[in-house]
């Protein structure tokens, strides 16, 4: 979930992360305050790795499932940190690997072919022969462009939308015209059983997107 730098409601997004219940949590434009109130998760999920900043740079992954492992990715080394998470299997389900990323916004110019390096560079992660892997966040792309298409192919992954819905995203207060840059992508061996996107996102112009796989 994108939940907005500018966010001052830290508190009910709490709320709203404790509700969704999931495995593993990837917050998208995480400042300090926000995460001051909402490192409470951590009762919850133990294993984290949080990096909040005052730009659009803040970003945060937490798991509930032992001995999940953090990276800090810089890819591209276009100064926007990612981070990777490295899952372990269990009784319930296999390992995974998980990158949650904010690609920079794009404009007519530079941001633009940043943001195209920055795909690129998850293309190349993904394709790395291990693992099972999702790439989740905030990707500043809608599904029809080509550098998104490539991203799919190089990475030999699959978009968890395809043939559910459109679940757009942004901004939340377009509703129903908003678009889809908030994204899941996945290995294509996965088995997804549920997608989705959140009906409401308090005092963020994005909504959070979730994901059920087997």
């Amino acid at each position: 979930w994108n939940m907005w730098i500018l966010s001052q409601s830290p508190d009910e997004a709490l709320k709203l992360l404790r509700e969704c219940d999931a495995d593993v949590i990837a917050i998208i434009e995480l400042g300090h305050e926000q995460a001051r109130v909402l490192k409470q998760l951590e009762e919850v999920y133990p294993y984290c790795l949080w990096m909040p900043d005052e730009k659009s740079r803040g970003i945060a992954v937490l798991s509930r499932i032992e001995g999940t492992r953090f990276t800090s990715i810089d890819l591209a080394y276009e100064g926007m940190p990612a981070i990777e998470a490295d899952v372990p299997a269990t009784v319930s389900h296999s390992s995974y690997r998980i990158m949650a990323v904010h690609t920079r916004s794009p404009d007519l110019h530079q941001r633009t072919l940043d943001r195209n390096q920055q795909l690129n560079g998850l293309a190349e992660w993904a394709a790395l022969p291990s693992k099972a892997c999702m790439i989740i966040g905030d990707l500043n792309i809608t599904p029809w462009p080509p550098p998104f298409s490539r991203l799919l192919q190089r990475g030999n992954l699959e978009d968890t939308r395809n043939y559910r819905g459109n679940f757009a995203s942004w901004p939340t207060d377009l509703g129903p015209f908003a678009i889809p840059i908030d994204h899941a992508l996945v290995s294509r061996n996965s088995h997804i059983l549920y997608r989705g996107v959140g009906l409401s996102a308090p005092d963020s112009d994005h909504r959070p997107i979730m994901v059920v796989l087997k």
